[in-house]
């Protein structure tokens, strides 16, 4: 039954949409939620509270109704950068090997509230940050002469908010579809290198923060057999269409486009020992080459002269992008029922850096490049508490481990160029739980 109560939590769902700034695998979060973190991620067919409708709307029907709240504390340790051979540089920049990052902790907020209106039908909201990337280098390395660039950065932020119904035509089985309102900010900074290599010059760099919304669409299965001991669950999620970036025209492909890729996802999960312990496994592929921003091949020179190139300048229609290509992710995923109260998890996330070498000149600026994740995580359930709902308090950690990545390429005078980059990250979680 829909009760005053419930609309109390979808209105602070409403608001809670604070966004921040990450990269894992590639710029997408390895997984959504305290819990399925804790899990490397794995949740197409494993739900295990409101906020699994993001990776999989048909788990809303197998969390029933739940508010969930939690805050991570993510550190990405980043460096990068370009060296000349035999110390040298183009044009006397004296380029740095591997530049820090500045900008190396972030908060990071996420929601869920689901209503199981009766056993056939359930519906939720969430708001989930589904990647990012940002960086500020205080040397700018891509600058014609020492630190003459000022700094060099980029802060990409992505919020989505699905809005999920659920149905249960028969037990064992249940569908999902969310439609996915989106959010983005970006902004560049120091890139007057790459102006020349813009069809809009003055729309490359510097342009402070702009702002693009969208929409998409995720739909989804879940199934259980053997006495559900086995559950099998699919999703597709279309690209999100986002406006234009009109403030950076001149540095994303076809005048400012950066729609987020499409992507797909099947999950495996069995009850090892039932009650004692389960393991999930998803298998994700994440669709970067479909968005020509993204995936259009980058610059591998610096154009400090201004002179012509021989290919579709940035900003053009097919014009430059990053780089990335299509990538695959592995997650992994253990939870043990230590006794009535206490659950722990651990958990493996692997996806091949979406980032050839070739085009790594271009990511420096935001090197996504970190390609294996270790987690734990536990759930401590505290009893009765607000409204009679059963609450819970979640914890986990993920580590993903150091990436380093070179490649030598060519400036415009042909000088050879080392470029750098290395990554690696920690994230701290804490989440609360109510279940009605």
């Amino acid at each position: 039954m829909w009760k005053p109560r419930y609309w109390a939590f979808l209105g602070l769902g409403a608001w809670l949409v604070s966004p921040v700034a990450f990269a894992t695998n590639g710029y997408f979060a390895i997984g959504y939620g305290t819990a399925a973190d804790g899990m490397g991620g794995a949740a197409v067919a494993y739900p295990q509270n409101s906020i699994s409708a993001a990776a999989n709307p048909a788990d809303l029907s197998d969390v029933g109704t739940r508010f969930d709240i939690g805050v991570g504390v993510f550190d990405p340790r980043r460096c990068a950068g370009e060296v000349g051979l035999n110390d040298g540089s183009p044009n006397g920049s004296g380029g740095t090997e591997c530049v820090k990052s500045g900008s190396n902790t972030y908060l990071v907020p996420g929601m869920g509230v689901s209503f199981a209106y009766n056993h056939r039908w359930s519906f939720g909201v969430a708001a989930v940050g589904n990647g990012g990337m940002d960086t500020t280098y205080s040397t700018n390395f891509f600058s014609t002469t020492p630190n003459g660039g000022g700094k060099l950065g980029v802060d990409l932020v992505q919020l989505f908010i699905p809005i999920t119904v659920a149905w249960r035509p028969v037990d064992s089985q249940s569908f999902g579809f969310s439609l996915v309102p989106a959010g983005q900010r970006f902004a560049a900074q120091g890139l007057s290198a790459f102006t020349a290599m813009s069809a809009y010059p003055d729309n490359v760099t510097n342009q402070g923060h702009d702002y693009a919304w969208g929409l998409g669409a995720r739909i989804g299965w879940l199934g259980h057999f053997l006495d559900d001991r086995l559950s099998l669950g699919a999703t597709y999620a279309t690209k999100e269409y986002m406006q234009k970036f009109t403030k950076y025209r001149g540095l994303f492909a076809d005048g400012g486009a950066f729609d987020v890729p499409a992507n797909y996802a099947v999950g495996i999960a069995v009850k090892v020992i039932p009650n004692k312990l389960d393991a999930a496994l998803d298998v994700e592929r994440i669709l970067y080459a479909d968005v020509p921003s993204v995936a259009d091949a980058g610059p591998t020179s610096i154009l400090y002269s201004g002179a012509t190139i021989n290919t579709t300048p940035l900003g053009a229609s097919g014009g430059m992008g990053f780089g990335w290509q299509n990538q695959t992710v592995y997650k992994l995923g253990f939870l043990y029922h230590f006794n009535k109260k206490l659950i722990l998890r651990a958990g493996y996330n692997y996806g091949k850096s979406p980032i050839p070498d070739s085009q790594l000149l271009f990511n420096l600026l935001a090197p996504g490049i970190v390609e294996t994740h270790y987690t734990l995580g536990a759930t401590y359930k505290l009893g009765r508490s607000f409204m009679g709902a059963e609450s819970s308090l979640s914890f986990a950690w993920v580590y993903a481990k150091k990436k380093r990545q070179t490649a030598t390429l060519l400036f415009e005078n042909a000088t050879p160029v080392t470029a750098t980059a290395e990554m690696f990250q920690n994230e701290w979680e804490l989440a609360y739980g109510l279940k009605f």
